[in-house]
């Protein structure tokens, strides 16, 4: 065979090999058939039907889908009676009704002429289902004498299916039940500004992949948890009945002057969404439209986050990031900077000035809240400030930074920076905002500490983790008075001291309040190395001798901050200058010998 012809077979047979591959995607191929074998209707593949026609008497139900450029299904749509976007769910639903369904019993060799006693010579309803060329249609006639099944007739003309109710059911839904119920049922992907009218207020908003900010009536960033969750209510907003397919003077009165407005820009299109008073008779409900129809009325619980007062919308906090989706975090007052990298090994560096002075391994919870205080901490104050006005709050030169760069690949970066600590409020602004003027926030003083360059926030929590047998001796000093106490008689004191945990640390240091330059309770213990089978045991780097001293109560109202135990003791473990809090549990057990 000549060289001109082997290529010419190989080109007939790649072609051959693709029209089978492509044809066998869009239809039902004979093994689908075969596998399917005894089933209502066996000419069925699911997953590649794209078109549903629906008759029920008079009325036609049709939806079709089409692949998208890379292949994939796009979602159903009506075309018939009225086009609009189908409820997936429901569409599925029906799909998956009659994928399943088997006959519950068959009426073999039936004459054309006996189908009209079984009320199939014109069937009640009807559905037929296309998958590439093929289709199947499935009839449904009179129902049986027992009344909980249907005659049906399938792809054989002369076989009677006899089915179960629940499918005639699935088949028998509104044309409410079948379209989509969502607004916006396009979804928001697109979306690139938000411009909301509530209550004579205006806020406009715009979004890129990076952030939302707002544009007026202030510049600066938008307040990414609630701003996402307007969205997510906009997006999730759907219909409680239709009023009307489109809109008229009977409606259009009841929209006149709605309590909310939204004017959304989407990459492609502009559309307005108008909400209005109660739906008339329907109680919680309110009337909507988006665009020129339909007129729908919506749940008054689903509006909650669509009318947030544009302050809320605002970004007040001191960090927006969630829990562990930082990767760099650095915070700088005056010299001091510290530094903190949160990827495959957790690290921080503290700095005075350009000299490093301390580094070592972060434990991610405990950085985590610390993340979780810098959110909550939301400014109580916002002025808008020209530029020439920013020394008024220690601005013109900021005399420290705090920035956090999130994971993935757009590295959402977040820059404020740190103004004048005075009596009223600590002020910051946004590094990275334009214009003549700045936002400047003003915060509680209190959140002064959590600006403060700290490795103690870095710190694991769990101080020493070793069995309770483990702990050899117990020196207790309590004023002027030293006893030694023995560790079997002190379980509890003992289990506190070998899984010695903070309730939380407050300090790098100690300071007067704590109570620790002269401790109430002085606790010194001994822990072994602790030995199995001859061999050194895996909790060998806790052993040591150890100083816990314990000083003031922890005040009630700073105790009840932020949920902590109520009842706790400031304290310092050797080797270590960071104060945290112990639970009051241990300082009574080492005072009145818990049995």
């Amino acid at each position: 065979m000549s060289s001109r012809a082997t290529l010419s077979l190989a080109v007939v047979t790649a072609l051959l090999a693709a029209f089978i591959y492509f044809y066998e995607r869009e239809t039902v191929s004979t093994s689908d058939r075969e596998a399917r074998r005894g089933r209502v209707i066996e000419s069925f593949a699911r997953d590649r039907v794209h078109r549903i026609e629906l008759e029920r008497g008079e009325e036609r139900l049709v939806f079709e889908r089409e692949r998208d450029e890379e292949g994939a299904w796009r979602y159903f749509q009506l075309l018939e009676p009225i086009r609009a976007a189908a409820d997936d769910d429901a569409v599925e639903s029906l799909l998956a009704a009659l994928d399943w369904a088997m006959p519950v019993s068959v009426i073999e060799e039936v004459e054309e002429s006996e189908l009209a006693q079984f009320g199939l010579d014109q069937p009640r309803l009807s559905v037929r289902v296309f998958t590439g060329s093929r289709s199947a249609e499935l009839s449904v006639g009179n129902a049986t004498p027992s009344g909980i099944e249907r005659y049906a007739l399938g792809e054989r003309r002369d076989q009677i299916l006899i089915i179960p109710e629940d499918l005639v059911e699935n088949l028998s839904h509104d044309l409410f039940h079948f379209r989509s119920k969502a607004l916006i049922p396009e979804g928001l992907a697109g979306l690139r500004r938000i411009e909301r009218l509530s209550n004579g207020e205006r806020i406009v908003m715009e979004r890129d992949l990076r952030s939302i900010r707002i544009v007026e009536p202030v510049q600066m960033l938008a307040n990414s948890s609630r701003a996402e969750r307007l969205l997510r209510s906009l997006e999730t907003l759907s219909a409680k009945t239709i009023l009307s397919e489109t809109r008229s003077p009977e409606y259009d009165a009841a929209l006149k002057h709605p309590e909310l407005r939204f004017d959304l820009t989407m990459v492609e299109e502009r559309m307005t969404l108008l909400i209005g008073g109660e739906c008339e008779g329907r109680e919680s409900e309110r009337i909507a439209v988006r665009g020129q129809g339909p007129v729908v009325c919506v749940a008054e619980a689903d509006l909650d986050g669509l009318d947030l007062a544009p302050e809320r919308l605002e970004e007040r906090r001191l960090a927006s990031a969630r829990d562990y989706d930082v990767e760099r975090f650095s915070l700088r007052l005056g010299e001091r900077r510290l530094e903190v990298t949160l990827t495959d090994e957790t690290s921080y560096r503290l700095f005075e000035g350009e000299r490093e002075i301390e580094r070592g391994e972060v434990d991610e919870s405990s950085f985590t809240e610390w993340l979780r205080l810098l959110r909550l901490a939301e400014a109580t104050e916002r002025r808008i400030v020209s530029r020439s006005d920013l020394g008024r709050y220690g601005l013109d030169s900021p005399r420290g930074e705090l920035r956090i760069v999130e994971r993935g690949p757009l590295k959402l970066e977040r820059k404020l920076e740190i103004g004048a600590e005075k009596t009223a409020a600590l002020y910051a602004s946004d590094a990275e905002a334009a214009g003549e003027t700045r936002v400047v926030l003003g915060f509680p003083p209190d959140v002064a500490e959590l600006l403060t360059p700290s490795v103690f926030r870095l710190r694991s929590r769990v101080l020493l983790d070793a069995e309770a047998y483990r702990v050899r001796s117990i020196s207790l000093r309590e004023g002027d008075a030293e006893r030694e106490l023995d560790p079997r008689e002190y379980p509890t004191l003992t289990a506190r001291l070998a899984e010695l945990e903070a309730i939380e640390f407050v300090a790098d240091r100690a300071r007067r309040e704590f109570g620790l330059e002269e401790p109430a309770l002085t606790l010194r213990f001994t822990v072994d190395a602790g030995h199995s089978h001859g061999g050194a045991h895996e909790g060998d780097s806790e052993a040591g001798e150890y100083l816990l001293e314990i000083g003031a109560r922890v005040p009630a109202e700073r105790a009840e901050d932020g949920g902590k135990k109520k009842d706790a003791y400031y304290a310092r473990l050797s080797g270590s200058p960071h104060v945290f809090t112990v639970s009051a549990v241990l300082v009574e057990a080492a005072r009145n010998g818990s049995p």
